[in-house]
């Protein structure tokens, strides 16, 4: 992913770091391991994170599809990006989801990390 546009990425895009501005938009929240990479990562913690949700039930297809237009809706991806969205749900899947250095996978971490490896 190094050849892909860089971007400003936040690193965990999670419901709990938006919040409400009184005008009615949304800013994040929680920038502590922001940085530039690629902006499928963002995209692909955010998607494998909340697949599942922590009672191991699939959330609704709806919730991504409203994820996706707010994102694009402020920054684009080019063709490149998108073709390596798989691989980054992946990795989302792998490094963020699996939290390696927690030293304990919980089952519904495990289901969460399973979901993409298993989409068509």
């Amino acid at each position: 992913m190094n050849s892909l546009p860089q971007t400003l990425v936040h690193t965990d895009i999670a419901y709990e770091n938006a919040v409400r501005t009184p005008d009615g938009g949304m800013i994040l929240i929680d920038w502590d391991d922001a940085g530039l990479e690629s902006a499928v990562l963002d995209i692909g913690y955010f998607l494998v994170n909340h697949i599942v949700s922590m009672e191991g039930e699939p959330l609704p297809l709806n919730s991504a599809a409203g994820f996706l237009r707010a994102y694009l809706s402020e920054r684009h991806l080019d063709s490149s990006e998108w073709n390596v969205l798989p691989d980054a749900l992946i990795f989302g899947a792998i490094i963020y989801v699996l939290a390696p250095w927690d030293a304990k996978v919980l089952m519904n971490c495990w289901q969460q990390a399973q979901t993409p490896l298993h989409m068509p």
